[in-house]
Parts: C-alpha cells; sequence; structure tokens
C-alpha cells in the first residue's frame, strides 16, 4: 500500500495526525510542513471540497480533490475517507488517496 496509495490519517478538527511516505514525495510537503495546521489549509482545499466528502459522517466517501503540492502547483488525488471512531482519535478519518 505505502508504494502505491497516499495514507493520512485526520481528527475531525481536519489536522493531520499522520501521513505516510508516499503522501510526502506526492505533495512535496513534510510532516512538519502540517503542524498545528488544517490538512484543508495545508494542500489548498476549499473548506467546500473537503466538506463535501466529509458530510455525513459514518459512510465511506470517495470523490476526487484537487490539491495544492507544495511547489504551488495542482494535482488531482482520487479520495477515499474512511470515518474512524476509537478512544485514542476520537473521531477522524483515514483519508487513502491516489494519483
Amino acid at each position: 500500500v505505502n508504494d502505491y496509495a497516499l495514507i493520512s490519517i485526520i481528527n475531525a478538527k481536519g489536522e493531520l495526525l499522520y501521513c505516510n511516505e508516499r503522501f510526502t514525495t506526492v505533495t512535496g510537503f513534510t510532516r512538519e510542513d502540517f503542524f498545528q495546521k488544517k490538512f484543508e489549509s495545508v494542500l489548498g482545499l476549499g473548506k467546500k471540497s473537503l466538506k463535501s466528502l466529509l458530510n455525513p459522517i459514518g459512510r465511506l466517501r470517495k470523490g476526487d480533490l484537487k490539491c495544492r503540492i507544495k511547489n504551488g502547483a495542482f494535482c488531482w488525488l482520487e479520495t477515499e475517507l474512511i470515518p474512524v471512531e476509537n478512544r485514542l482519535l476520537q473521531s477522524g478519518f483515514i483519508v487513502i488517496q491516489h494519483d
């Protein structure tokens, strides 16, 4: 999975908790670029585009997202959001993306 998919975990507030090496390679962003920042703001996503996938919570959501990569260019990523709830994360999403 790490060789072909961008994997990340975001909490319910939209903060990045984890991203794999493929994510950093494709986007050019490091984990530190996301520290205390919203997933959508770093990737240049409009709130409307991310919210369209986040609602309604509790279901697997799929769609294409236009994302800004670190060099300022944009790319389209096929995106799946998988809702997660547990004691540590409380609620959030596992995000699987393909370029």
